[in-house]
């Protein structure tokens, strides 16, 4: 089953459209966690992140789609963040949750190709075929060295059934500074660099209509997602900025076809740090699951 088959039989499985966002910022986490910390000990760190890893995947498994790890806030950790992510995705190995990384490499094509090993393919050495170690369904990838830098990521995903979501209108403040410019022939950059995913996605659509070739589009900037939905006809469209940055649940109807696919909608902060910081760890899990349960219906009632 490749990638967006598997999207679709998760999405039609549990009625859910969401993805949740797992960024471990260092000062929000629970005061039950923080509390057995030992200062300078970063193996309890390690410890303290695979367990609101863990926590987080847990709470929102009935009501998201995927969830997606953001890998920066494990490697500012050095190996003991990154051991914590690799248990982590441990944990949900063997299920049918999506998992995402939201690692917005970019690079050279011959390091593209070190990249698309770690992450979708695996290394080979001495004629052996080892595997990813990362082994996600999909990342988070920047277009901004070319074509022939996404290239082998694409090959990858389509020989590997795994998908990938390109950096377009990105929804930050200052995404408008380079992706609203103006470029010859009357396209903005981000509307160009559509154009472009659209024409390289366009020989591996599969049978859900959609090619792995996703993109990343602004939940807060609905008039531009409007625009980006009917240059991008193949590819699911992952929104950020919802709640936290300011997208709702009536901005991001356009970014779905009339099946309610298409589109995949990404909260963080509004979700995994639902709870008080001093909650147990029965109340923050509680609290976490219900706010998932909440942006879940929120988008359902947006695309019906």
């Amino acid at each position: 089953m490749d990638f967006t088959e598997r999207l679709r039989h998760r999405i039609t499985k549990y009625n859910s459209r969401i993805v949740v966002g797992i960024d471990p910022f260092p000062e929000r986490l629970p005061d039950f966690l923080v509390n057995d910390i030992i200062p300078g000990n970063t193996r309890t760190v390690s410890q303290a992140l695979h367990t609101f890893g863990r926590m987080v995947v847990e709470s929102v498994e009935p009501y998201a789609t995927a969830v997606k790890f953001q890998i920066a806030f494990y490697e500012q950790w050095g190996m003991a963040g990154l051991a914590a992510l690799e248990k982590t995705l441990a944990d949900i190995r063997g299920t049918d949750m999506q998992v995402f990384l939201d690692a917005k490499r970019g690079d050279v094509s011959s390091t593209a190709q070190a990249y698309v090993n770690a992450f979708l393919a695996g290394p080979k050495l001495g004629g052996h075929q080892y595997p990813s170690p990362w082994q996600v369904d999909a990342v988070t990838l920047s277009p901004y060295l070319g074509q022939d830098t996404l290239q082998p990521w694409l090959d990858a995903a389509d020989n590997h059934g795994k998908g990938l979501f390109i950096l377009v209108k990105t929804s930050n403040p200052g995404s408008g500074s380079i992706q609203d410019l103006p470029v010859c022939g009357g396209d903005t950059v981000a509307e160009r660099v559509a154009r472009m995913l659209t024409k390289m996605g366009e020989n591996f659509v599969g049978a859900s209509g959609y090619s792995p070739m996703g993109a990343v589009v602004g939940a807060n900037y609905p008039e531009t997602l409007a625009a980006l939905r009917r240059l991008l006809p193949h590819s699911y469209l992952l929104l950020p900025g919802y709640g936290a940055q300011g997208g709702t649940a009536e901005s991001i109807g356009p970014a779905f076809d009339d099946q309610g696919m298409g589109a995949l909608v990404s909260a963080s902060r509004s979700v995994i740090f639902a709870a008080e910081p001093t909650a147990s760890a029965r109340e923050t899990a509680d609290a976490i699951g219900q706010s998932a349960r909440r942006f879940r219906d929120d988008v359902n009632r947006a695309v019906q």
